[in-house]
């Protein structure tokens, strides 16, 4: 089973947010770690999401999305979207649920969302005590060292609201 969760920290120790988050989980089931501020976009997110996890049961998986941070293989497109029209974003991601679970291996992973199995968690925990940024760069680096691979879901697509109206680089929402 897939337990969609949005971990949240009052003290700013997400890596002890997620870390929770896992431990209460039952044994050989699956957590997908999301953002307060990530939308699924289709009916059938849920149904990929569980396909997915059947088909790389050993592996995190993550997904498309329309904004992150940094550049990297989940931003669709290849760039920042700062298109806030809805229908937009969903037509997107009704396109791409035909992929037919097609998945690729990618070495950088923004945190928005992150499919876990708690059997992979199990082989490597979420750092605690260094705040809110950097928890995921770090999860991804461990999980490289111990050689768990990052698969990209290329059939889901969600939209993330992340930061829209102030811009990628604004951070007061973390103070």
């Amino acid at each position: 089973m897939v337990h969609i969760i949005t971990p949240y920290s009052p003290l700013k120790d997400l890596g002890k947010s997620y870390n929770d988050a896992m431990r209460l989980i039952p044994e050989n089931d699956t957590a997908c770690l999301i953002d307060y501020d990530v939308q699924f976009l289709t009916p059938d997110f849920y149904s990929i999401i569980e396909k997915y996890t059947e088909l790389f049961p050993d592996c995190v998986l993550t997904c498309y999305t329309n904004r992150i941070h940094h550049l990297s293989p989940q931003l669709y497109g290849g760039r920042i979207s700062d298109n806030s029209d809805i229908k937009y974003h969903i037509s997107i991601a009704e396109k791409l649920k035909d992929n037919s679970y097609q998945a690729k291996e990618i070495q950088i992973m923004s945190g928005f969302l992150m499919v876990i199995p708690k059997s992979v968690w199990h082989k490597v925990k979420f750092k605690e005590g260094i705040g809110c940024l950097g928890v995921d760069s770090e999860f991804r680096k461990d999980l490289v060292a111990a050689g768990i691979k990052i698969m990209l879901m290329e059939s889901l697509y969600v939209f993330h609201q992340y930061r829209l109206l102030n811009g990628v680089h604004d951070k007061t929402h973390l103070q």
